[in-house]
């Protein structure tokens, strides 16, 4: 049985190979993820991948890395993701935990081994981590460990652990003896499994019914459940000389990382191997992790870096990168060989290794150094078309078959088997064949700039492409063929006349344009980097949108949504302060050509303008829920938007608190106008009864004021009246008294003693009546009245006064002047100004005072 199997991979290794061609190769580096060089283990779920690097976990979204570390920021471990739970375990030296994406989308770390008793912390390195009946087994390096719910238990192993793997249930591990099965809390042998003793076992994996086991040296051997028999393949002599280190598989195809030879793929279907190295584009040759994605494509953690091989791609490399024969500019199937020009030459190579996907080795024409343009097949010729001019290529030696320098391409002249138009630098030229050699007729008349993509387009008619301009000139020949008799320009793309390549792969390639097809299924590209195998066929993953994050730009940076591996998309809230944010998006494909461009909208509004930018921000957005998507636009095909749905909030003097507020200060304040208003009226009105008691008041006031007035006036006219009286009377009885004094004079010439005795009693009388009468009680009586009781607080001040003093002080008070008071006290004027000498001297008033004010301060 072993000998028919042997014989099956020795027959497989030589049949031919389904898969042509050298992988395109993504290299990341630590100026890509920002990280260390060693990645220890890889997991893959859906387009998302996580990386277990020696300084961080690593997540990979197919826009952007990002980094995670862990408590005690030791190396990372194992990595696994559990989708059902949202989380992805990881493991460190002594460490343990799990990573769930947070409100926001962010991954946040939550520390398991800081919960548990240090026996079951210092367990060493974690490096592989499974769930189980919803139990957690963690693979160390002498330990399993074992999460239960209650209580955490370890099973010790007496080897050191170098691999394990869970296969329908049951936990295998690989030690320096054997491979033995966890058995409820113990590690016993499986069966049959003897042969594995002492071999250094690096990686298990499901395959069938049973496993496949990989060893360093010793090859690959399978497991059934019952016993282990040795599992060749054509690929033995490379892993043993790689020294196998990880392994995986996706359905029938299992990747071999080694340790000297880069990765060994074999398709356990066909048997075919392949074997890619730093010949082929790795970043070198030692790979310690491995692990295939969603799409079929593979991961490899290398000894410095991560490489991401595209198998699943519609295109690869028609050689390894380590072997560069120059910029490709053309390629002809010819007498079942392939012959590729490049700016280094030309070159051969059989049609049929390329095909079966053989290692390519070219060979070289014998032929001039320098880029070889154009190679156009015509009947049983072939001709390069070269930079030092038009060559005829027999088997490996090109010759010369004129003389013409510097030729681009050429194409048949319709209806002829003899005519060749030939591209020029600087214009077109026209070869005949006559007698078996080829001449040449000259340039065509009219025709003056480059040849070099061209075509014959109608009869007599040619079409002149400039490829930068998306311009072409078509020209009118005569029957000849050699002059132009008119010509026009029209908007043309060169692509438009090619084969079925998108145009975005055939500019993001810079390819040259001259695509031949190998056979039905695969395109032959020439480009930049060389030359590229194209299958339309193979169906190509889809273009997707996808916004990165969302960010809060004021008043710093901050993430408030983050992609994340389940696909749990937040509508986040946000305040008005923060009512300024920007969306990072990018469109995700095996190979982003830069041309990609981008159209955005917000709130299902018109779509913007396409642009290559790849973040958009929106400054002071007024409160509402707000929708933006975004799309990419690859080649003329739109893909699926992206979006997300946020909100904004009103400000704080907008919110229905805040409204509710303003209705109830508008409440009060209407309120308070009321009140207001009624109190204004109240004393409005009271106001107005005031002005109107007050006026009654001032009214009644003068009223008063006038019957006081009036009574004063009254009273002063009786005490003028009384004055006047008192005037007249002593006026009288002074004329009497100088009466009585003449006769008296007369008398005493007659000697009558009584008659003078009689005559001086009347005097006497007389004098005494002036001085003593009733009226001058009255006088001071009125004066009181009118002069709030001056005459009376005079005499209480002054009683030595006399009479007339009395009176003389009620003069001055009222404003009488000298010669005013003189009659009215029936004195001279001198006799007054004595009297107020008395009264200054009585009232012992000093010199510098007034009299009259001092008179004045007893009213």
């Amino acid at each position: 049985m072993l000998r028919i199997i042997t014989l099956f991979w020795i027959f497989a290794l030589l049949c031919v190979g389904t898969f042509a061609g050298v992988p395109f190769i993504c290299h990341y580096g630590i100026e890509d993820y920002g990280s260390g060089h060693t990645t220890w283990r890889i997991a893959s779920y859906e387009n998302w991948t996580f990386f277990a690097n020696e300084r961080a976990l690593l997540t990979y979204d197919g826009v952007s890395w990002e980094r995670h570390m862990l408590n005690n920021r030791s190396e990372v471990r194992g990595v696994a993701v559990f989708p059902k739970q949202h989380r992805v375990y990881v493991g460190g030296e002594n460490e343990y935990g799990f990573f769930e994406v947070g409100q926001n989308g962010v991954l946040q770390y939550h520390c398991l081994s800081d919960s548990v008793d240090k026996k079951f912390r210092e367990v060493g390195n974690v490096w592989e981590i499974y769930e189980l009946s919803g139990v957690l087994y963690l693979r160390c390096d002498d330990y399993i460990l074992i999460m239960h719910h209650k209580e955490p238990f370890m099973i010790e192993s007496k080897d050191k652990i170098f691999a394990s793997i869970l296969v329908d249930g049951v936990i295998y591990v690989a030690t320096d003896h054997g491979v033995k099965m966890v058995a409820g809390e113990r590690l016993l042998p499986i069966t049959g499994g003897t042969v594995l003793d002492h071999m250094r076992i690096n990686s298990m994996f499901k395959y069938k019914q049973g496993m496949i086991v990989t060893t360093s040296n010793d090859g690959m051997f399978y497991y059934n459940g019952r016993s282990v028999t040795p599992f060749p393949t054509a690929a033995d002599r490379l892993l043993k000389e790689g020294v196998i280190c990880c392994a995986t598989i996706n359905g029938d195809l299992v990747a071999l990382g080694t340790i000297h030879n880069g990765i060994v793929i074999i398709n356990l279907a066909t048997g075919e191997v392949k074997n890619y190295n730093e010949m082929h584009g790795l970043q070198n040759n030692t790979v310690l992790s491995i692990s295939f994605d969603a799409l079929g494509n593979l991961w490899a953690g290398m000894d410095y870096g991560i490489d991401y091989i595209l198998l699943n791609a519609p295109y690869s490399h028609l050689y390894g990168k380590g072997l560069s024969y120059g910029i490709g500019y053309s390629a002809q199937v010819f007498q079942n060989n392939l012959y590729l020009g490049t700016d280094r030459g030309l070159f051969m190579t059989p049609l049929d290794h390329v095909l079966q996907g053989q290692n390519i080795h070219l060979n070289r024409i014998d032929s001039p150094s320098g880029p070889a343009w154009f190679l156009y097949s015509h009947h049983d010729e072939l001709f390069c078309l070269h930079d030092k001019g038009i060559f005829c290529v027999n088997g490996t030696k090109a010759n010369k078959i004129t003389d013409v320098i510097g030729a681009w391409s050429c194409v048949a002249q319709e209806g002829t088997n003899n005519r060749l138009f030939v591209g020029l630098y600087n214009g077109i030229c026209i070869l005949e064949k006559l007698d078996g050699e080829w001449r040449s007729l000259g340039r065509i008349k009219g025709i003056s700039e480059s040849g070099r993509y061209f075509r014959q387009t109608g009869k007599q008619q040619l079409t002149v492409y400039n490829r930068n301009l998306n311009l072409a000139e078509i020209y009118h020949l005569d029957s000849s063929y050699q002059t132009v008799i008119s010509h026009q320009t029209v908007r043309k793309v060169w692509i438009d006349s090619l084969s079925d390549v998108p145009s975005d792969l055939y500019e993001m390639w810079d390819a040259s344009g001259n695509i031949i097809k190998l056979d039905k299924q695969i395109n032959l590209i020439p480009c930049s980097s060389g030359f590229i195998l194209y299958k339309p066929d193979v169906e190509m993953p889809s273009v997707r949108t996808l916004i990165h994050r969302m960010l809060l730009t004021a008043p710093r940076d901050s993430v408030v949504y983050r992609a994340n591996f389940t696909h749990f998309k937040s509508s986040p809230i946000i305040s008005f302060d923060n009512n300024s944010v920007r969306f990072d998006f990018r469109a995700v494909a095996l190979q982003v050509d830069d041309g990609v461009t981008y159209q955005y909208r917000l709130n299902d509004g018109e779509w913007s303008e396409p642009t290559t930018s790849t973040s958009k921000e929106y400054s002071n957005l007024l409160e509402g829920t707000y929708t933006f998507e975004v799309r990419a636009c690859s080649g003329n095909h739109f893909t699926e938007p992206d979006s997300i749905t946020f909100t904004i909030l009103s400000p704080w003097y907008r919110t229905w608190i805040a409204n509710l507020v303003y209705i109830f200060l508008l409440c009060c304040g209407g309120f308070m106008m009321y009140q207001y208003a009624r109190r204004y009226m109240w004393r409005k009105q009271n106001l107005a009864v005031e002005l109107k008691t007050k006026e009654m008041k001032i009214e009644i006031d003068q009223l008063e004021k006038d019957k006081i007035d009036l009574e004063l006036k009254h009273k002063n006219q009786e005490i003028a009246n009384l004055i006047i009286s008192v005037a007249r009377k002593n006026e009288t009885l002074f004329a009497l008294k100088e009466s009585i004094r003449s006769v008296a004079v007369k008398l005493s010439k007659s000697n009558t003693a009584e008659s003078k005795r009689e005559l001086l009693m009347i005097n006497n009388s007389i004098e005494s009546s002036m001085e003593g009468d009733e009226l001058l009680k009255r006088f001071e009586e009125q004066f009181d009245l009118v002069n709030n009781n001056f005459m009376q607080r005079l005499s209480q001040k002054h009683p030595d006064l006399s009479g007339s003093e009395r009176l003389m002080c009620a003069y001055l008070k009222m404003n009488l002047s000298t010669k005013e008071i003189a009659p009215l006290l029936n004195i001279s004027v001198r006799g007054v100004e004595t009297m107020r000498y008395r009264i200054r001297k009585k009232f012992n008033l000093e010199r510098d005072m007034n009299l009259i004010d001092y008179i004045s301060s007893f009213a």
